[in-house]
């Protein structure tokens, strides 16, 4: 190995172990003749963590970072093979990059690795387990050993094992890899599928002093009772014991348990404290300062693996690297909180009137959240309550906010089959809630869009036909309607005839205009199913099920007209006799020729009606009236129609009937 290798390390913006601090735990771990694999054992170590002990440029960094990660890549069958592979890998991309001395060091490493007599065959059995049978799994996936003269400048082997600050930084990282992997066993922490030993007995075999061991003395020192009180209620992983439980449990009193505790901590503090703030700066160096609550917990199980009380340990790791806040399922650290709640309050600002986030800004405050990518979705919608519909995210789960979500997802008019299935809402309520929503207007008669998209909004066949009436001067051809109105909205023909049938228009000579006359109610008696109930008008309604589920009830224009009501009312009144209110409304440009009379669906149930059933329906100004048949005092007076409409029910005309007579 080439001496710079050895030389003092510079300040480097990659972080891991140094190659010399692997090098002493790969010594500990070895169980072969002393120098036998020495060379093989450096250049493994090499390959393992391609950042070597010396002052190399961010040009020479950038280039190994490119092309290996640290502690990662050994689980291999042949760890020898799968080190030379790396080391000839790094020579050449080095090569490449004009470093040709560094190059040359690590063509040598894996010359000297290739050339070894033990390359492809060496195994041993490890030294930590007593049956000498059970092949483990070391740090790195493999067994070797150094000559001590190789041992990044230490200048001998301790008694019983390793030390020094080298061992300190490789045990530090461990420990934030084990954080950060939520797992204590070895292999696994350096990414390998196998498992190995755990950190403690990696340790204990080194006779390197951990955190773990204060612990566990300090825990079976305690009596009974304080150990009781430490590990139920001071260092309880969840649902700590009360001091009444303990009180009782132990026969004294809720004040005395309170006073043990005291003492406790104070103990713990004294003797405890650097250990469990050690293992809490891993804790939150590995797992992050805002993740999963689950995550959480594993993490500082992680860390307490090496410990005989280890969920008494991961609590104490917890408490020590608090205090933490809670979003929903998830935690942060208090930095962590403070950060996430500045960057929530500037993504809410960021969403427009819906909800939605658009825009770089956005963007750039969700990237600004302390998560890793992966976890963002999962926190953005159980901890902060946002939606996401495509990719487009929204503040709150609304249905109007996922419509607008979608609508931008699409960032074009779409159907509502379109806007219903991408944002998962109910096909048959969304037309009325878009109808509802502020700067969403209909691009024609399937698709909506922002109204910012749209030159000209569809607004309904009678509008579009009341606009071109009025730019026309207050006729337009009715030829020229059937042909425009389907052609940029898409209706049918027959339905804009249909409105031009209506009493809204009137046609004559191929022009249509607004029809501005007086309507002339006829008398009601023409009408077979009029009732007169005292002296308000009614009509006999035969309910239908839809009439029972919200729709709406029409009665003849004639019958409304008499009672008072007057075209284009559009009034809400109470219901005779019930806490609830009806409405009226009378469009002249309804198909029908009949006033709507709605929201009695409740009333009809209270009053026990049915399909088929009868009612009188009773509309006027001042309110409405639902009667059964039966239920009148008298015998209602039913007027028979006149003779000159015998056979013919003029309020049930269909317009296109009317339209194709000329009428």
């Amino acid at each position: 190995m080439p001496q710079s290798l050895n030389e003092a390390p510079s300040e480097r913006p990659i972080p891991g172990m140094r190659h010399s601090a692997i090098r002493i735990v790969i010594a500990g771990l070895v169980d072969s003749p002393e120098g036998e694999l020495g060379p093989l054992a450096d250049a493994i170590a090499l390959a393992a963590h391609p950042w070597p002990d010396m002052a190399v440029s961010a040009e020479t960094l950038r280039t190994i970072g490119a092309e290996l990660l640290p502690l990662r890549g050994m689980p291999h069958h042949d760890p020898s093979e799968q080190a030379i592979d790396r080391l000839l890998r790094l020579a050449e991309a080095l090569h490449h990059e004009n470093l040709g001395e560094l190059a040359e060091s690590f063509s040598a490493a894996a010359e000297s690795a290739q050339d070894h007599p033990s390359a492809s065959t060496w195994r041993t059995v490890s030294p930590l387990r007593d049956d000498r049978e059970h092949l483990v799994v070391d740090p790195l996936g493999l067994r070797g050993r150094m000559l001590r003269e190789q041992v990044g400048g230490a200048e001998e082997l301790l008694a019983g094992g390793v030390g020094g600050k080298e061992v300190e930084a490789t045990l530090d990282a461990l420990l934030v890899s084990a954080a950060m992997r939520g797992s204590g066993d070895v292999a696994r922490i350096l990414g390998s599928s196998e498992p190995g030993i755990t950190l403690g007995r990696l340790f204990s075999a080194l006779a390197i002093e951990t955190p773990w061991d204060s612990f566990d003395v300090f825990v079976d020192l305690l009596d009974t009772r304080r150990r009781d009180i430490l590990v139920s209620r001071l260092f309880a992983f969840e649902d700590p014991d009360t001091l009444e439980a303990l009180g009782d449990r132990w026969g004294v009193s809720r004040e005395r348990i309170r006073q043990l505790e005291s003492r406790l901590i104070g103990s713990v503090e004294e003797r405890l404290s650097p250990d469990l703030k050690r293992l809490a700066r891993a804790l939150v160096a590995g797992a992050g300062g805002l993740l999963p609550s689950e995550r959480l917990w594993t993490a500082a199980r992680a860390l307490s693996a090496g410990s005989r009380w280890p969920e008494c340990m991961a609590a104490a790791v917890l408490r020590y690297g608090g205090p933490w806040r809670e979003f929903g399922s998830w935690t942060a650290s208090v930095q962590a909180a403070e950060h996430t709640i500045e960057v929530d309050s500037t993504i809410r600002g960021a969403a427009d009137a819906y909800g939605v986030l658009t825009g770089q800004a956005a963007d750039l405050a969700l990237e600004a959240l302390p998560l890793r990518r992966a976890d963002r979705d999962d926190f953005l919608r159980s901890a902060l309550g946002f939606s996401k519909v495509g990719d487009t995210w929204v503040i709150r789960d609304t249905q109007s906010s996922r419509a607008a979500a979608a609508l931008t997802h699409l960032g074009r008019a779409a159907t509502k089959h379109e806007i219903a299935d991408l944002a998962n809402l109910d096909l048959s309520r969304l037309g009325g809630l878009l109808g509802q929503m502020a700067g969403v207007v209909r691009a024609d008669k399937e698709r909506w869009g922002f109204v910012e998209w749209i030159d000209d909004p569809y607004e309904g066949i009678v509008v579009e036909i009341e606009q071109r009436i009025d730019d026309h001067g207050g006729s337009v051809s009715v030829e020229v309607l059937l042909e425009e109105l389907p052609r940029r909205f898409g209706v049918a023909e027959v339905s804009v005839a249909t409105m031009l049938s209506t009493d809204a228009f009137v046609v004559e000579h191929g022009m249509a205009r607004r029809n501005h006359s007086e309507f002339e109610g006829r008398d009601p008696s023409s009408n077979s199913e009029a009732v007169l109930v005292g002296a308000v008008w009614g009509e006999r309604i035969l309910l239908a099920e839809r009439h029972l589920l919200g729709y709406s009830v029409k009665v003849a224009r004639d019958i409304a007209f008499a009672n008072g009501i007057r075209p284009e009312d559009d009034l809400v009144v109470p219901v005779t006799g019930f806490h609830r209110e009806a409405s009226i409304i009378w469009r002249r440009h309804d198909p029908t020729g009949r006033v709507d009379v709605g929201r009695l669906s409740e009333v009809f149930r209270a009053l026990g009606c049915r399909p088929d059933n009868e009612v009188i329906v009773l509309p006027a100004p001042g309110g409405v009236e639902i009667v059964r048949p039966e239920n009148l005092p008298t015998a209602p007076e039913i007027h028979p129609p006149a003779a000159s409409d015998a056979g013919v029910d003029l309020d049930f005309l269909d317009p296109l009937t009317e339209l194709l007579e000329g009428h």
